[in-house]
């Protein structure tokens, strides 16, 4: 299913950006080589936000996290390659792309960027509808934009993005 969505938002993607290069294309979401320094400083934000939200998980929230991780498992049990596929390559790819490719760099354009960052990351926070995760999803896509910003590329904030999904997937499965 996640599959079909994310084949969904590149076919609409791809139109709107039709009659641009495929080289400009790139350039206008961000996809673009950055200073190796972004990279580290991605890895080191998807340790300390992934670490944050464990500690949050556990002592301050405590909402069913266990519980979320067993309904997870059993649900991807017989898939989950393509569950590891899809939730630690594909997803961090594609909303990377949307959220801070293409919503970011537009709203840039008409609103000031503390604006921008939040109205994304409120809606990358919603859009995952986990209410024991909203927290830390919103402070991830935060931390997110402002990598994206600061390297004016996409690129780290996809390594920090897939690096805290391989986490996060390695953690579910550890505890099932």
């Amino acid at each position: 299913m996640l599959i079909l969505i994310y084949s969904l938002i590149y076919l609409v993607v791809s139109i709107a950006y039709k009659n641009i290069s495929f080289i400009e294309r790139h350039r206008v979401i961000g996809i673009q080589s950055t200073k190796s320094k972004y990279f580290i400083i991605a890895i080191l934000s998807a340790l300390i936000i992934w670490g944050s939200a464990l500690l949050m998980q556990k002592f301050l929230i405590n909402i069913n996290a266990i519980e979320e991780a067993r309904d997870w498992y059993l649900i991807n049990q017989n898939h989950l390659p393509a569950t590891f596929v899809t939730t630690v390559v594909l997803a961090p790819i594609v909303e990377e792309m949307l959220f801070r490719g293409i919503f970011l760099q537009t709203m840039r354009r008409y609103l000031s960027p503390f604006l921008s960052i939040f109205i994304v990351s409120l809606v990358f926070s919603v859009v995952h509808f986990s209410l024991s995760n909203a927290i830390p999803l919103f402070v991830a896509s935060v931390v997110y934009c402002i990598i994206t910003i600061k390297s004016q590329s996409i690129i780290p904030s996809i390594i920090a993005h897939i690096f805290n999904n391989f986490l996060t997937f390695a953690y579910f499965l550890r505890l099932v």
